[in-house]
């Protein structure tokens, strides 16, 4: 099966949880956009966290396009709480994984997509601020169109 999510233009839906330091969780919710043009690809994504009050958060990535035979590329986004990022997906047989920091090192983090058929991956990922594990999620995405 060949990957939908990234290497094909869709939306996406994700509902899940983020989990704070203690792993205390909070249900999200989000929509994801892929493009893909010639010279770049993008992914815009909004994920909602459904606490009191919710909170809103927004990442738009800039991605190299995958060369002909190659499994890895590299990104660069906007997130709207940690500010620049930087970072290399790579595929690896059925996931998709994504490493990444911020600008000047003091947010790091890893992101596995598993996917379990054409149109759903189950994503996990976990964020860090030196030492210290600030988040973690889990979510399920499934493809609109």
């Amino acid at each position: 099966m060949k990957h939908s999510f990234l290497l094909q233009p869709a939306r996406w839906t994700a509902t899940g949880f983020i989990f704070d330091e203690k792993g205390n969780p909070t249900a999200t919710e989000g929509i994801t956009s892929v493009i893909h043009g010639s010279q770049l690809w993008e992914i815009h994504g909004r994920l909602t966290v459904l606490g009191n009050p919710p909170m809103e958060f927004e990442n738009d990535y800039r991605i190299a396009p995958l060369a002909p035979g190659e499994t890895f590329t590299q990104w660069t986004s906007t997130n709207s709480a940690l500010g620049p990022l930087k970072g290399m997906f790579s595929l690896v047989e059925n996931s998709i994984l994504s490493s990444f920091s911020s600008s000047e090192g003091r947010y790091t983090g890893v992101e596995v997509l598993n996917q379990r058929g054409e149109t759903t991956y189950e994503a996990r990922g976990t964020l860090y601020h030196g030492n210290t594990q600030i988040s973690a999620w889990s979510a399920k995405l499934i493809r609109m169109e």
